[in-house]
């Protein structure tokens, strides 16, 4: 007796295990799907100086990153979580756009991107500042 209901939670917990796991598997793919727009070479941005316009005097707040996405992919950035993002980072085919997106997204002031607009440019003097920027900010 003792055996058998040792062996059925053995069997239970085998198949619980091994129904959950296709369910993760799957929605890590449909993630990664739905994040193939984020990539360097189709980033389209601007970089403009944005004032306070509810505040009086109206006043400049800085520059900001602005980024054409559609309405899916401004959902989409909005439930990318930490990890997914930091490995965006890393990733030699999405780490330009991923700190862009993360720059609009944060409403981080911008003015140094534009000084250092070119991929190469910023990851030879601004990606290590950014990624150490990054690890304490995103949530």
């Amino acid at each position: 007796m003792w055996i058998s209901s040792k062996l059925l939670f053995l069997v239970t917990l085998s198949f619980t295990l091994y129904a959950c796991k296709p369910k993760e598997y799957k929605q890590n793919k449909q993630q990664e799907t739905d994040i193939q727009f984020i990539n360097n070479q189709d980033l389209h941005y601007k970089i403009l100086k944005v004032a306070c316009d509810s505040c009086f005097p109206i006043h400049d707040i800085g520059y900001r990153v602005l980024i054409k996405l559609s309405n899916k992919e401004d959902s989409i950035i909005k439930t990318i979580k930490r990890e997914t993002w930091l490995s965006l980072l890393q990733d030699s085919t999405t780490d330009y756009a991923t700190n862009a997106l993360l720059y609009s997204l944060y409403e981080r002031d911008a003015i140094v991107l534009l000084y250092h607009r070119d991929i190469n440019d910023w990851r030879l003097s601004m990606k290590e500042s950014d990624l150490i920027f990054w690890k304490k900010h995103i949530k």
